[in-house]
């Protein structure tokens, strides 16, 4: 009896060590690269790993913490927001090297959600669109007349520059995929199409602090988004294929750039874009 007392123990710990381990597998893998999505809470004096209130400054023996960082957002992900264009009265622009195909619109409401340290969804309406060129408007399937909205279902965080001090950071809004058709500049003529896709990347205007609201910009000249790329990774960018009205039907494929300013994205919550940090005095990212 007690050698089968001693097998059924070994076959308990043996079954609970391969729960564990399936449990261990089936969680995600905590982020631990740098910049992340976080909140920074207060925790009693001591016991923290980081020494301020925006986690910047990991604690020591000699310098005990009182704070925590939690990766990601909390119990109110979602966030909302109204874009314009970058400089003030200007509209929003999804412009191209040839200014034949330049999209101008009036501004935009931006919703969404994060979620992960490095991760949100985000849905882009954007309100008053017109094709320059022809002053006609432009409009997506679905949608009131000059009106286009777009999703990002899969967008992520990363490093524009860690050169810089503070280093810059972004949200690459991707995959972006939607069809345009901007209306004829003459009763019966047949509309221009233009369908955009890829990804773009807006840069966070202020990070390492603990804030309601973000602010972003999205920068081209000439068509060429600034940036093209999180550091040292491909180009990631927005292309647009025209088709052109009768007679001729003009096709062309282009790299466009998208130009906006979201002054003011409001969380749910308080969070924090977190792009660097110190432990006495060096930096450990």
């Amino acid at each position: 009896m007690k050698r089968v007392g001693c097998l059924c123990t070994g076959l308990l710990g043996a079954l609970a060590a391969s729960l564990l381990l399936a449990s261990g597998a089936a969680a995600a893998e905590p982020v631990t690269a740098l910049p992340q999505l976080g909140r920074c809470v207060e925790v009693a004096t001591g016991t923290g790993e980081w020494r301020d209130n925006h986690c910047l400054s990991l604690a020591t023996p000699s310098n005990p913490g009182s704070f925590n960082w939690l990766q990601g957002p909390g119990p109110k992900p979602g966030f909302s927001g109204e874009a314009e264009g970058l400089l003030e009265e200007e509209p929003i622009k999804l412009e191209t090297a040839n200014s034949a195909n330049l999209i101008e619109c009036q501004t935009a409401l931006i919703s969404g959600q994060y979620t992960g340290a490095k991760s949100e969804k985000e849905t882009i309406h954007v309100i008053g669109c017109t094709l320059v060129a022809t002053g006609q408007p432009c409009s997506s399937a679905g949608q009131n007349e000059g009106q286009v909205e777009f999703s990002a279902e899969s967008s992520s965080l990363g490093f524009i520059s860690r050169k810089t001090n503070p280093p810059l950071v972004g949200w690459d809004l991707k995959p972006i995929s939607v069809n345009m058709t901007c209306l004829g500049s003459t009763p019966g003529e047949l509309p221009t199409q233009d369908t955009l896709e890829g990804s773009v990347i807006g840069r966070v205007v202020k990070v390492s602090v603990m804030k309601k609201e973000f602010s972003e910009t999205y920068r081209a000249s000439g068509g060429i988004q600034k940036p093209t790329h999180f550091e040292h990774e491909p180009n990631d960018v927005l292309m647009s294929k025209f088709t052109g009205p009768p007679p001729t039907f003009t096709m062309s494929t282009e790299q466009t750039g998208l130009v906006m300013h979201v002054a003011s994205l409001v969380n749910g919550e308080r969070l924090e874009i977190k792009a660097k940090c110190t432990k006495e005095g060096v930096p450990c990212t």
